[in-house]
């Protein structure tokens, strides 16, 4: 199987809402710039299968959907669904796109499902201890070294990956120096890691050994960042854009190139969003963002806000506001073509789906997935062969 994405991580994180979605919520995560915790996504190729595999949280559920390769919108029915006793939260899928992880916050671990070639069919291969309340999991851009955030123990699981397998070993783990912390970004270069303490107020930051793969705290670890809910580091690796969940906005700050260090916030930061604002990705070449604000939780009030990104100073320039998306929306992903986001909402309709403008940025609605078989959609992630 091939990878779906140029992106430096292969992640799926799922990010559903803090506020009202309980003690196990989350916001990926699993990113779509470079370097976050949201999936990239499809690309858009006909000459390929592709599905999409969706979390339920509450019905302990692993949702499967086929994606049309050309348009890339996902099947409203599902193809299937997979039984996962741990109550999934995030799922994500390996570079070689041949295992899917997911995290079990309820049973302290991840379970690990082969996906067959060709049917996309999950079979559970094996479970593995993770911290207490695992609620995201990041892969490494070359398959050697996943990462699991655990948000109760305040600590991200290190493990490495079989490369004949794709089955995960653990070997080590480290503080976050915070509490509440959800997931974890790494940088393009695939040097440095970032985790947002959400209820301390602070990121820290990890250099990543090149070698083998464990996380050390950078000097200064964690720096301040008010109300950050999580991290997005834009495809050129000078900033960090973290959502202020409770401020309704976005913070910029520069990172230090010597030390991956999180810098001072940029002029004008931070800048307005939406209500309850969790997670911000990048198109491919860091021209446009787009943030997701799961809003209050019913008739859809959830939005996402489209921005045009100064690529040298960093700063947002908002040029316009998406409406109705859904209830309790929590991340988005977009395509490694850039020309497909889509967005998870915790409530449903499980995924929103919208088409780029590559021109003004501008997101016009392609369609929506329903949830079907369960309650709530959690995070989503993509394999394509």
């Amino acid at each position: 199987m091939k990878r779906l994405t140029v992106q430096a991580v292969a992640l799926a994180v799922a990010i559903s809402s803090l506020a009202g979605c309980d003690s196990n919520a989350v916001p990926v995560t699993g990113s779509t710039s470079s370097s976050s915790s949201v999936p990239a996504g499809p690309t858009n190729s006909s000459s390929s299968v592709i599905f999409a595999y969706s979390a339920d949280y509450n019905d302990s559920l692993i949702m499967q959907y086929s994606v049309d390769g050309s348009s890339g919108a996902l099947g409203t029915t599902p193809v299937s669904s997979t039984s996962d006793a741990g109550s999934t939260n995030t799922v994500a899928v390996n570079q070689k796109e041949n295992v899917l992880y997911a995290t079990e916050p309820n049973a302290n671990s991840v379970s690990e499902y082969n996906i067959a070639n060709t049917t996309g069919t999950l079979t559970h291969a094996a479970t593995i201890a993770a911290g207490t309340a695992p609620n995201s999991i990041t892969v490494n851009a070359t398959d050697t070294y996943a990462y699991v955030v655990n948000r109760t123990s305040g600590d991200v699981y290190e493990y490495s990956i079989n490369p004949n397998t794709g089955l995960l070993s653990q070997f080590a783990s480290i503080s976050t120096g915070g509490t509440a912390p959800l997931f974890l970004t790494i940088n393009p270069a695939g040097t440095y890691a970032y985790v947002a303490n959400t209820s301390s107020g602070s990121i820290a930051v990890f250099s990543i050994n090149s070698t083998t793969g464990a996380l050390t705290a950078v000097s200064g670890s964690p720096f301040s960042a008010s109300s950050a809910y999580s991290v997005t580091i834009n495809p050129a690796g000078t900033f960090a854009y973290v959502p202020t969940f409770g401020g309704n906005t976005v913070s910029v700050y520069s990172i230090n190139a010597s030390t991956g260090g999180i810098g001072a916030a940029i002029t004008n930061s931070p800048f307005a969003s939406g209500t309850s604002t969790r997670d911000i990705e990048f198109t491919p070449t860091g021209t446009f963002a787009y943030a997701v604000n799961g809003g209050n939780g019913s008739n859809n009030s959830g939005t996402v806000t489209e921005y045009s990104v100064n690529t040298t100073t960093g700063a947002l320039t908002s040029i316009g506001t998406v409406t109705g998306v859904g209830d309790y929306s929590n991340s988005i992903s977009i395509n490694a073509a850039g020309t497909v986001a889509y967005v998870v909402n915790n409530w449903g309709p499980a995924v929103s789906e919208y088409s780029i403008n590559g021109t003004t940025g501008l997101l016009t609605a392609l369609g929506s997935v329903p949830l079907a078989g369960g309650t709530t959609a959690n995070s989503i992630a993509f394999a394509q062969e």
